[in-house]
């Protein structure tokens, strides 16, 4: 298991090249609405208060997690639950801000 004292993070564009590449799940952890409004291509939605065993043993298949939500501190708090389930996870930097202002699509 890997330590919780800091969250593991990468840039937003470091996020796209890893799920380009690998077997990663992209999840955003942001209210319905918010995800419905716009949200990061290719990101499905697990809200930070829904996030449960069972979304555990769904996402544990993947080489890699990386979680976003608007500024980064809702995904910070869902990467540090799933490292604690021994799911390798990562929140991106800056959120979905940080996606959109990288040029990365959008939905």
């Amino acid at each position: 298991m890997w330590p919780c004292t800091a969250t593991p993070s990468v840039s937003p564009l470091q996020a796209a090249e890893k799920m380009r590449i690998g077997n990663a799940a992209f999840i955003d952890v942001r209210t319905p609405n918010e995800y419905q409004h716009s949200h990061a291509q290719g990101a499905i939605n697990i809200p930070l208060n829904t996030l449960s065993i069972s979304d555990f043993e769904r996402l544990k298949h993947h080489a890699e997690v990386y979680v976003i939500c608007l500024s980064g501190t809702r995904s910070a708090t869902a990467t540090t639950k799933l490292r604690r389930a021994n799911i390798p996870a990562f929140t991106i930097t800056g959120g979905t801000t940080a996606w959109q202002a990288s040029g990365l699509p959008m939905e």
